[in-house]
């Protein structure tokens, strides 16, 4: 079974992030370990959001965990998505590179999520992270 480590949004109100990507995996068989970004009542793009950005110390505290484990050694694959702070790209990229040490097999898909219909709904700094990181 492979093994994905997905780093993106968690809305509870809407079939985004990990919140449908979690489900949609493991339905075909994809062993899931998801690290939410944020947990967000709605989209972003709808409005204020409620909910908030995962702290980047929690977040970077959570994978430090997965590796304790050796969690990191296992994976197959690593998915970003949304990301609501700069800081969170450094930490998918260390993600990536933790899981690439354990294998240089692990592949590593980003899936852009800025912005839609010509806007942005995330901060320039949070755009600039993702395309230079």
């Amino acid at each position: 079974m492979p093994k994905i480590l997905s780093i993106q949004s968690e809305v509870a109100g809407a079939r985004v992030g990990n919140s449908i990507a979690r489900f949609a995996m493991e339905r075909l068989g994809v062993d899931v370990i998801a690290l939410p970004t944020t947990l967000y009542g709605r989209r972003p793009d709808r409005g204020p959001h409620g909910g908030a950005a995962t702290d980047p110390a929690l977040l970077a505290s959570m994978l430090d965990a997965l590796a304790a484990d050796g969690a990191l050694d296992q994976l197959d694959f690593v998915l970003s998505g949304y990301m609501a702070s700069p800081e969170q790209a450094d930490i998918v990229l260390d993600a990536v590179r933790r899981a690439k040490a354990a294998s240089p097999r692990v592949l590593y898909a980003c899936d852009p999520v800025m912005g839609d219909a010509g806007r942005l709904f995330v901060s320039t700094a949070v755009a600039d992270a993702v395309a230079t990181r």
